[in-house]
């Protein structure tokens, strides 16, 4: 198939002969084998454990809003519509409830586990390694709902590692599709993607005598505007769909409202005298983390601008571990919690475990064993305890109990439990008489157990709204005759400016003089059921 610049070789069942190095059917194998294996048995564990109503819930409800018929962006309030055309889509195949939800996210979180082993995999011949290597990755592909973003970046390393092998005019091209391709399951992701895989293009460019191909550049940007294909067919098959798109950009632009801001949590800074013990060895691994990522790409990127003689085959994915981790940094760093680190670790994981299957003489080898050991440990200390699994093994969250959500049948926290408890008997007692239910403003599970849909666009209340958009939500409350509301006033992070009283005051006086609490009627979590007044 000399088309896509692959040859067979006379033993073409052993091997594949590529012009950017040998590529055997045994390094393909056996990374996809773990990666379905590994994957599946994760599933199996701890594939019943837990339901987050609010983010996972997110997810959920955008999902069943797409197998109905409507847009994301469009019609409710969502992220990219990649991740929903792929979970409706593997919905036909394991069921469109919570359980066929994560198993299709699992597909996907496979297929990025397979390429972040591929990258090792070319270096070394090594099981232990690749089965080290595997369980790493594994270990930091958290949270569940959030799996699409450690799977893209992994890919996104491949795929600069790819390109810097041999950086053909086809390979440019097919890294401009994966940056288009990567916007349409998240627009940080094509952002980040396409500093990164730019940067690699620059650095080559650079190492070339300040050589650029005109034909290449041309490529690159030719497979970005493939990529974006699938956003231009949804906005022609979805009216409405690319005002939406733009607007959504637009606010994010505008406002610089992408996440809400956490401090890193630095070690030299935590405060482990007033923590329990676990916390504390988590904070602190995690800080770690933070203080030493940013170290090791930036020595990465020293070695690779002036190192002379440099075998690229071997050090091609350490390189581009660097050139994708760093705008990866952006999304780490802007909300520094665990579960922002753990969607960007991979290209930091991925470059330390192939420092150690590039290195060949025994004194870096040794420093590279004690990388890989350190890493690992800190992985323990913080990424491993909080797998579902290891949360109801430890009993962190409390005492968990079994509940049957849309057919499925889940073994939750106590609290959970009950909220979903009360939301059926909700429904049986009050929804089911007739009119609209709306949660706020951090419950859109809600809508995804009780089967219903949200009356207004916005499920997920927690940046603060103009006095515009409060309006608008509140016509189509009286434009959609909701008649529940399920309110609550909790907020994030302990700030006080994010409760629902300070971040939509307008909609909070509405409800509070157009409906009334109905007596005894609340979920944990401070939410009070109210029912319109007349």
């Amino acid at each position: 198939m000399t088309g896509y610049g692959i040859i067979f070789t006379s033993r073409p069942r052993k091997t594949l002969e590529c012009q950017g190095g040998h590529i055997r059917i045994r390094d393909l194998i056996i990374p996809a084998v773990l990666s379905l294996s590994l994957v599946l048995l994760s599933l199996s564990l701890q594939g019943r454990i837990g339901l987050g109503l609010d983010d996972e819930g997110f997810l959920w409800y955008g999902v069943q809003r797409f197998i109905e018929g409507d847009a994301p962006l469009r019609d409710f309030q969502s992220y990219e519509p990649g991740r929903y055309i792929w979970c409706a889509f593997t919905g036909l195949v394991f069921g469109e409830g919570i359980l066929g939800l994560r198993a299709g996210v699992a597909v996907f979180q496979a297929i990025g586990l397979f390429f972040g082993l591929l990258c090792v995999a070319r270096l070394k011949d090594s099981f232990t390694l690749l089965l080290i290597s595997a369980l790493l990755f594994l270990l930091w592909m958290h949270p569940r709902h959030k799996l699409f973003e450690p799977s893209i970046v992994m890919a996104a390393v491949f795929a600069g590692a790819f390109l810097l092998r041999l950086p053909s005019g086809f390979r440019h091209f097919l890294a401009g599709c994966f940056i288009g391709t990567a916007f349409f399951f998240g627009r940080n992701h094509g952002l980040y993607c396409l500093a990164g895989i730019g940067g690699i293009v620059i650095f080559l460019g650079i190492r070339n005598g300040l050589s650029f191909s005109t034909g290449r550049i041309v490529s690159f940007l030719s497979g970005i505007a493939l990529g974006f294909v699938p956003i231009a067919i949804m906005a022609i098959v979805f009216t409405g769909f690319g005002s939406a798109f733009a607007e959504s950009l637009f606010f994010h632009i505008s406002t610089g409202n992408v996440n809400l801001s956490l401090p890193v949590p630095w070690p030299w800074n935590a405060d482990l005298a007033n923590i329990n013990r676990e916390a504390g060895i988590r904070i602190f691994s995690q800080g770690l983390l933070f203080a030493g990522i940013p170290v090791f790409y930036g020595a990465v990127l020293l070695k690779a601008f002036f190192s002379k003689n440099m075998d690229m085959e071997r050090m091609a994915p350490i390189i581009s571990c660097a050139f994708i981790g760093i705008p990866y940094l952006h999304h780490a760093y802007a909300r520094a919690d665990l579960s922002h680190l753990a969607q960007a670790i991979h290209p930091f994981l991925i470059g330390v475990l192939c420092l150690f299957a590039a290195t060949q003489r025994s004194l870096p080898r040794i420093t590279a064993w004690i990388l890989v050991a350190a890493v690992s440990l800190l992985s323990l200390g913080s990424a491993a305890t909080v797998a579902p699994a290891y949360e109801k093994w430890s009993g962190t969250l409390g005492p968990y109990v079994e509940v049957h959500v849309q057919g499925d049948r889940l073994m939750v926290p106590e609290t959970t439990g009950k909220t979903i408890e009360r939301l059926f008997s909700m429904e049986r007692n009050y929804f089911s008489s007739g009119g609209e239910v709306m949660t706020a403003p951090h419950l859109p599970g809600a809508y995804a157990v009780l089967g219903r849909r949200s009356p207004v666009w916005q499920t997920y209340f927690f940046f603060p709204e103009t006095e515009e958009g409060q309006k608008a939500i509140m016509r189509e409350m009286d434009e959609k005759r909701v008649r529940w509301v399920i309110l609550g006033n909790g907020t994030i992070d302990g700030r006080e400016d994010l409760r629902f009283r300070n971040t939509h005051p307008l909609v909070r006086r509405y409800i509070m003089d157009a409906f009334a609490p109905v007596p005894g009627e609340t979920l944990p979590g401070g939410y009070q059921l109210y029912k319109r007044i007349g």
